[in-house]
């Protein structure tokens, strides 16, 4: 089996990365990555981590001693798409404002978001649309995609799915006790 590799994202898989997380939740996130260089770990998934911009000078130098990972994990690239996470979720959620607060902790069991549950949106969003989950005590809970859009609210019944829980997935912070790593 072949060792998964540690390095810095090429030309390409940033312009990828800083893409998506535009055309997601806007161009205000890209702020929350200045300081950063996006580092690639490269196994059966590409895994996307945040270093330090004067951190990413040393691991370049220690290369040949082979780092498995640095930094914090922020997604992942599947497919020629970048996938954001839990860590690069929560490094976005100050400077979006396509959010939606609840008053369930639900979510952080890995299940869904009902219409019920919403207790206010920011931002009108779109079915498919990544969203950012903050609870009613403004602690983040993590991101999920719209089931629908916030158009449809209004009129559709109170059992409704909005948002779709990931047990599998690192999507939301409850990930991490359920057997997340």
């Amino acid at each position: 089996m072949n060792k998964p590799t540690f390095r810095i994202r090429t030309k390409e898989e940033n312009k990828l990365i800083m893409d998506t997380m535009e055309a997601d939740f806007g161009s205000n996130v890209l702020v929350a990555f200045k300081e950063y260089d996006f580092w690639i770990k490269e196994g059966k998934v590409k895994e996307v981590f945040t270093v330090p911009k004067e951190s990413s000078d040393l691991i370049t130098k220690i290369s040949i001693l082979e780092p498995y990972s640095a930094g914090i994990p922020i997604g992942s690239i599947l497919s020629n798409s970048f996938h954001l996470e839990i860590e690069g979720a929560y490094m976005i959620s100050n400077y979006t404002s396509k959010k939606i607060t609840v008053k369930t902790v639900q979510f952080l069991y890995g299940k869904p978001i009902f219409k019920e549950n919403i207790t206010k949106y920011e931002e009108d969003f779109d079915k498919n649309d990544q969203i950012i989950v903050i609870g009613e005590n403004k602690l983040f809970y993590g991101v999920g995609r719209a089931e629908i859009s916030s158009r449809e609210l209004s009129s559709l019944e109170e059992n409704t799915i909005v948002i779709k829980g990931s047990r599998k997935k690192p999507l939301d912070v409850g990930w991490y006790l359920r057997g997340g790593s």
